[in-house]
């Protein structure tokens, strides 16, 4: 139980580090929209091999990831 709340935790910090981002590099997100998707879509991928494989490790990262630059893509859309 503890496992998955240091998890949970860990994954609610990919928020404001996604949002940190997309403050700080601004013009570049504009220019690397498709990049910032595909890394959201390639997590999702990340994430279930992790889940079929059993490997929460590798599961996590990417989630953290898919996290960080889905919402990194998100806010790219706000700036125009």
């Amino acid at each position: 139980m503890l496992t998955l709340i240091l998890a949970v935790l860990a994954l609610l910090t990919a928020v404001p580090a996604g949002l940190l981002i997309a403050w700080l590099t601004q013009e570049e997100l504009r220019a690397g929209r498709k990049w910032f998707k595909t890394m959201a879509f390639g997590s999702v991928l990340g994430v279930v091999a992790g889940v079929f494989l059993k490997e929460y490790a590798l599961m996590l990262t990417f989630a953290y990831i898919g996290v960080v630059s889905g919402i990194s893509w998100k806010k790219s859309f706000c700036k125009d």
